[in-house]
């Protein structure tokens, strides 16, 4: 990322309480105008919606911007790729069972949890 961006985000997470209030989410709930920034799976920072889009933005380019690529996986492996920079070497069943959780990512939430959204479904 630029260093702009890096600095955005740098601010964004110093003091994260200030842009959350008590709602459907739970604890964790942006205030009025602001989305969870979501630059990882668990990244529950509370941004503009235009730096939001920025992140996104980014994680899509990730791969295209690394001066040196990953090294690939030894045979029989392949890339987990649970995020658009997850280059964990598993088995291939690993990777789908990984791309089949994030497809069904809100089924296996449990809203009403602890951790609210961040809850998971027993089991």
């Amino acid at each position: 990322v630029t260093p702009d961006v890096r600095t955005q985000t740098t601010n964004d997470n110093v003091n994260p309480s200030t842009r959350w209030t008590s709602g459907p989410y739970g604890p964790d709930t942006c205030i009025s105008g602001l989305v969870w920034r979501e630059a990882s799976p668990t990244d529950h920072i509370c941004v503009s919606p235009a730096t939001r889009n920025q992140a996104a933005s980014d994680n899509s380019q990730a791969t295209a911007r690394r001066a040196v690529p990953p090294a690939t996986c030894i045979s029989g492996y392949v890339w987990r790729e649970a995020y658009p920079t997850d280059y964990v070497c598993v088995t291939p069943p690993t990777r789908s069972l990984a791309a089949s959780d994030n497809t069904h990512a809100n089924a296996l939430r449990n809203p009403s949890g602890a951790y609210v959204v961040a809850t998971c479904i027993s089991g």
